[in-house]
């Protein structure tokens, strides 16, 4: 008999495994920085310091073809890559190992897509594109592999747990509740619009949250091994959870039919799975296997979806925050200002030192700590006074930004009955809210922003009946 023992690798085979998967990141980490340089473009065309990119590798015949055709180019270049990590993924135990493979590769394939795709948009926003593509990576790998890293995190104490995780979350949640692409003094400011925030976090990641989520259903489906009504209420959450998610992140940026690639193969996997739950009988052990999968695959969506949402909830309710109490504040104030002096201020610290606003009252986007390390600069109302009238703006998460232009019509605005009402509205007596509360599409050109005012709502029905007229 032919003992267990003699199958199981050796201490010295376990370690030059571990080492051929370290030496396989590095060559990948090697890769990456060569993908890099060869594609990146130096600002002004010239190269200046160590670290600007070279573009050699567009200049090279074989492969600047490839600008017309970049989803091409950028698969030829991944396969170096992608035999690195999955070598490492061979080879390695560690998650964190695995994690780091993936990652790279996922860089050098968007630098790879960028160069050859995006090349002009890189030069402009140089080493803030070069961030966007970094971190873009490192999310969208680290939601991937999840699973992986959580098996590796329940293994640590609970204190180590909040410690490991925490940062991880007040990062990505940070990222969310920060980012703006109306201020660029705002922190994880990447771009002029939050490139990395949308298509990182708020696209890519959500639809790995939502595929785990689909499959965890899934898993936890097949280890009951039988059909009923809670199966019918799993299979429910296990299509249209990721169906939901996907539909959301996508339309965002103009590509709802995108989602189609991402939701089929979910909802095939998750049928596949239900499938088998009426054709399988399964033994306890290969249940409770399946049934602490399910657990790490839903606790995994979980702790990649939790960040995130968290951060737009928090973003949500800085906008309601500025828009109906901390605006109202300050529009309060102006209009006490001219009544009592016949006149608005030329700056709102005229407000409070004349004792009409108490404090300094400013728009709150994202997290206050990060203003008093100096991590993010200072947000405030931009006013702008026009004597009888004054405009005042406010940024928030994203593209929402608001407007509202008052007069001192405002003060008889009591006085009005509905029809004097309705009249100066039109005439634009009254003072007028206008915000952009809704992301232009980031790849259709031809989207119109959308207000939540009643006033550009009016607006364009009149433009359409002018137009059939």
């Amino acid at each position: 008999m032919i003992s267990n023992a003699e199958n199981e690798p050796t201490p010295t085979a376990g370690a030059m495994r571990s080492a051929l998967g370290w030496l396989s990141v590095l060559a990948n980490l090697g890769y990456t920085v060569f993908g890099y340089y060869g594609f990146a473009p130096p600002p002004g065309g010239m190269p200046t310091d160590w670290w600007h990119g070279r573009t050699y590798i567009l200049d090279f015949e074989s492969m600047g073809g490839y600008v017309d055709a970049p989803f091409t180019g950028a698969i030829l270049f991944l396969l170096p890559t992608a035999v690195l990590c999955l070598t490492t993924l061979l080879t390695s135990n560690s998650a964190v190992t695995r994690m780091l493979a993936v990652s790279l590769t996922l860089i050098s394939g968007l630098f790879a897509l960028a160069g050859f795709g995006a090349g002009g948009q890189w030069e402009v926003f140089d080493w803030r594109f070069t961030g966007v593509l970094v971190l873009s990576g490192l999310s969208l790998a680290a939601a991937a592999t999840a699973p992986l890293l959580v098996r590796s995190w329940m293994r640590l104490s609970l204190a180590m747990r909040f410690i490991v995780y925490f940062p991880i979350f007040f990062c990505a949640m940070a990222a969310v509740r920060g980012a703006t692409g109306t201020s660029e003094h705002t922190m994880f400011m990447m771009s002029p619009w939050p490139m990395f925030t949308t298509m990182g976090l708020d696209n890519f990641v959500i639809v790995v949250a939502g595929f785990l989520f689909s499959v965890a259903a899934g898993v936890l489906l097949l280890a009951r091994a039988k059909f009923d009504a809670l199966s019918v209420v799993g299979i429910a959450a296990a299509v249209y959870l990721p169906s939901l998610l996907v539909e959301r992140a996508w339309s965002t940026v103009g590509m709802p039919e995108f989602a189609i690639g991402i939701v089929v193969p979910s909802v095939l996997i998750t049928a596949s799975l239900i499938a088998a739950c009426s054709m399988n009988r399964l033994s306890g052990d290969r249940r409770e296997t399946l049934l602490n999968r399910g657990f790490h695959l839903g606790l995994a969506a979980t702790l990649v979806f939790v960040p995130v949402f968290s951060g737009h909830a928090l973003a949500a309710g800085d906008y309601s925050v500025n828009r109906f109490v901390r605006a109202p504040m300050v529009i309060d104030a102006l209009q006490r200002h001219i009544k009592q002096e016949e006149f608005y201020p030329e700056t709102l610290d005229e407000l409070v030192e004349a004792g009409y606003l108490k404090g300094s009252t400013k728009p709150r986007i994202g997290f206050d700590i990060l203003e008093h390390l100096g991590l993010a600069d200072e947000v405030n109302y931009r006013y702008s006074e026009y004597g009888s009238s004054f405009i005042l703006e406010f940024d928030s998460t994203f593209w929402v930004q608001c407007a509202y232009s008052g007069n001192y019509y405002f003060d008889d605005e009591e006085e009005l009955d509905e029809e004097e009402r309705e009249d100066a509205e039109l005439a634009e007596d009254l003072p007028e809210w206008t915000c952009l509360h809704k992301s232009p599409a980031l790849f259709n050109r031809y989207d119109e922003p959308e207000y939540d005012d009643e006033y550009y709502d009016d607006e364009e029905d009149e433009d359409e009946d002018e137009d059939d007229y």
